[in-house]
């Protein structure tokens, strides 16, 4: 059984065929690809042929003619190829390449018409010439064979038919491996149902315990008894007393014997159940694994194809094909992918003379590489190309007014790589059929955050791009830290979490009312993680601190808990969809004992805590929410480079009711944006990394954000100045003047209302 093999018995010769196809055309692919890039290999050649062959046999069965003839003479070259009459070189690897993906279209187009289209017959036919179109560096065979080969066939036909001939039949294969389709719908229910009965299997556990404890309270009442019998011994009239309670022994006694027996049948019975219950989902898990090359199929070749469109000479080099994928991953993934590739290949690799006069070899080479690592998946895609122009970034958002010259020359690495992520951010002077957009990089992380995914890259002038894909190794089954906030339990993905300590209380520092510990050499920021959820419960103010690490970039936060109950594998069940996304909560599970508990989302989790800590105060870890649990009022976001700007818009806000978070520069105040709730946004116009302006546009050009209400707050006063902000966007444009009366604070309960 596979998870997604389909049910043979089923299904049509013509879908069975469009199957094998399927299957036959990655080795035909695949095998021309390594062709190209080096000398023939006989073994090469074979299973091209055998491929071709299987493909032409399964065509007959499906009465397509048209398959049959071009599969036939694809099957006749490999054969000419083989015996050295037949040079494979680019051109013809080029007409083959063009006769498998016929292929796969006239199994496809079979599979749902009863008659191929005349049209696609004669594509099929004019292919069957361009594959025959003779190889003037060989010289011809000389013919002399008995065997029937079509007019006008070039001589290696005539060879390769005489050498058919002279070759054994194939013979059927020695055994069918028998397969069923099964959804992987089916599946997740199927994993849900191996969850359930994992909690059953503890729940069984825990019934042989009380069996065994009642067996103890028994053998306790025995001992009782015969104390009371010894006492009424020496009674001169306990006679009748004394039968009684030996019938009473007698009748514990059997229940005792009852209970070892049931205790031993229950206890042998709980270790069959959970020794199925482990193979069943490890089974089931397996099947929703794929070898990572799986996924890569189509990769060489779109190398290959855009190289020779560019002019370009490209190797792709794929490591760790054979680690396993999560299906539901493996499909989400060839996106990403694809376009990391485009882009490595458009502007990554340089043209074969930029190449040599650098110094490189002409062939520039891409590397795909896969590993579990730490419990997750990683993914690395490099290529030795010119790298990423930092210079041609600062210039480009300069130039779109994301940020003045000043701040945009101060800008580091990694800040300036952060815009490319940007919607509609491009280099691209120009467009074309692979990039020039600006739609890709900004896809690629909301893809992967899907998937709870993320990406990192990085670049070295004339040294190409690293980008590093990090993912979970599957989307049901998760390693879970349970923890323990505010008297309820949470879960935390293990691969997401940096690491766990207990500290004691008096290693906590503090500066400008922030608490943090220093671990190994780092200041790791300290959070309380109820204050985070919105919790209310009573904190222990004695004892070490239950700390959980986790880490954004090169920032380590510190989630403060109040205690840590321990690992388990939980089967990830997703949140009700009437429930809408709900803060902070990724989706949930079912513990050991049947109790719900809800998995935290890390990404949501950190952007809190950076809101957190760079808006209102913090209250000191270890301290518990007064008045019961806090309800939502109205959220506003602050966003202004100036600290004495955005204090003041927050004071005057908060006095009011409003919950206020700040953000330092446009930038921060589109990722807060992008992640968070709000009900209106406050932003200034000239900031570091990104212009007010540009953010207010950001904010009309997204489907969510279009309707937030925006206030401009600047100290530009200017007609023009007013002009610009409102035809970015924004509802109301004010001075810095209006904080001296009520003015401000009117606008923004004119847009949203009372807090």
């Amino acid at each position: 059984m596979t998870a997604h093999g389909p049910d043979l018995a089923a299904m049509s010769m013509r879908e069975l065929l469009r199957l094998e196809v399927d299957t036959q055309s990655r080795v035909l692919i695949d095998t021309l690809l390594q062709l190209e890039q080096g000398a023939v290999d006989d073994r090469q050649l074979e299973a091209m042929m055998r491929a071709a062959h299987s493909v032409k046999g399964g065509a007959r069965i499906a009465e397509l003619p048209a398959m049959v003839a071009l599969a036939h003479v694809m099957e006749d070259l490999f054969l000419a190829a083989r015996g050295g009459q037949v040079a494979l070189h680019r051109e013809r690897v080029n007409a083959l390449l063009e006769a498998v993906d016929l292929l796969i279209e006239l199994a496809r187009v079979g599979a749902i018409q009863d008659v191929l289209p005349a049209e696609l017959v004669a594509r099929a036919a004019s292919m069957r010439e361009a594959v025959l179109t003779p190889d003037s560096a060989v010289d011809p065979v000389a013919s002399g064979s008995a065997v029937a080969a079509p007019p006008g066939a070039p001589p290696y036909l005539i060879q390769a038919r005489a050498a058919e001939a002279a070759e054994p039949a194939a013979g059927a294969p020695s055994g069918v491996v028998r397969t069923v389709r099964v959804s992987v719908d089916s599946m997740n229910r199927l994993m849900a149902l191996v969850g359930e009965l994992s909690v059953k299997d503890r729940a069984a556990a825990a019934i042989r315990r009380e069996a065994l404890q009642a067996r103890r309270q028994l053998r306790e009442a025995t001992v009782a008894l015969h104390g009371l019998r010894q006492q009424l011994h020496d009674q001169v009239s306990a006679g009748r007393w004394l039968a009684a309670l030996d019938e009473t022994t007698t009748r514990i006694g059997e229940a005792d014997e009852f209970l070892i027996r049931g205790a031993g049948a229950l206890e042998s019975h709980d270790a069959h159940i959970a020794s199925i219950t482990r193979q069943l989902q490890r089974e089931v898990i397996a099947h929703r694994m794929q070898p990572f090359g799986d996924g890569l199929q189509g990769f060489r070749r779109l190398v290959r194809d855009l190289g020779q469109t560019l002019g370009k000479d490209l190797l792709l080099e794929v490591s760790g094909s054979e680690v396993g994928v999560d299906r539901d991953i493996l499909e989400r993934l060839n996106a990403p992918l694809t376009h990391l590739i485009q882009n490595a290949v458009d502007h990554g690799i340089e043209s074969p003379a930029d190449r040599v006069a650098a110094g490189k070899p002409e062939t520039g080479t891409i590397r795909l590489s896969a590993q579990h690592r730490g419990g997750l998946l990683s993914i690395v895609l490099e290529d030795d190309g010119r790298g990423i122009d930092l210079e041609q970034v600062r210039q480009v958002v300069v130039e779109r007014k994301l940020a003045g010259e000043g701040v945009a020359g101060a800008l580091q690495e990694q800040e300036l790589i952060e815009f490319l992520f940007l919607p509609n951010f491009t280099l691209s002077r120009q467009l074309s059929d692979i990039s020039g957009r600006g739609v890709g990089l900004d896809l690629v992380r909301h893809t992967l955050r899907e998937v709870r995914g993320s990406i990192r890259m990085a670049t070295r002038a004339g040294g190409g791009v690293r980008i590093e894909i990090t993912l979970p190794v599957t989307l049901i089954v998760l390693r879970c830290l349970i923890l323990s906030i505010a008297g309820e339990l949470f879960a935390l993905p293990v691969g997401r979490i940096e690491r766990v300590v207990q500290v004691d209380r008096r290693s906590v520092l503090a500066l400008e009312n922030r608490q943090y510990l220093m671990l190994d050499g780092y200041q790791t920021g300290l959070v309380s993680a109820a204050e985070l959820l919105q919790l209310s419960g009573e904190a222990s103010a004695t004892g070490d601190l239950a700390v959980v690490v986790l880490a954004k970039g090169q920032e380590r936060y510190g989630l403060v808990v109040d205690r840590l109950v321990g690992e388990r594998p939980l089967v990830e069940r997703p949140l009700d969809a009437r429930l809408g996304s709900v803060e902070g909560i990724a989706s949930a599970s079912l513990l050991d004992d049947g109790s719900p508990v809800l998995i935290l989302d890390v990404d949501d989790i950190l952007h809190a805590i950076e809101q957190l800590t760079s808006g209102r105060g913090l209250r000191r870890v270890g301290e518990a929410v007064q008045n019961g649990q806090e309800t939502r009022c109205k959220r506003v976001l602050v966003v202004d480079d100036s600290i004495t700007v955005r204090e003041v818009e927050r004071s005057l806000l908060s006095l009011q009711g409003y919950a206020v978070d700040v953000a330092v520069d446009g930038v921060e105040g589109w990722n807060a944006l992008r992640t968070g709730d709000y009900d209106l946004v406050v932003t200034d116009v000239d900031m570091p990394r990104m212009h007010g302006i540009a953010l207010v546009k950001l904010i009309r050009a997204d489907a969510r954000l279009q309707r937030l209400p925006v206030i401009i707050v600047s100290y530009k006063d200017r007609e023009e100045d007013l002009l610009a902000g409102l035809e970015a966007g924004a509802d109301r444009y004010l001075t810095k003047g209006s904080f001296q009366d009520d003015t401000f604070v009117h606008t923004v309960a004119s847009l949203i209302g009372a807090p």
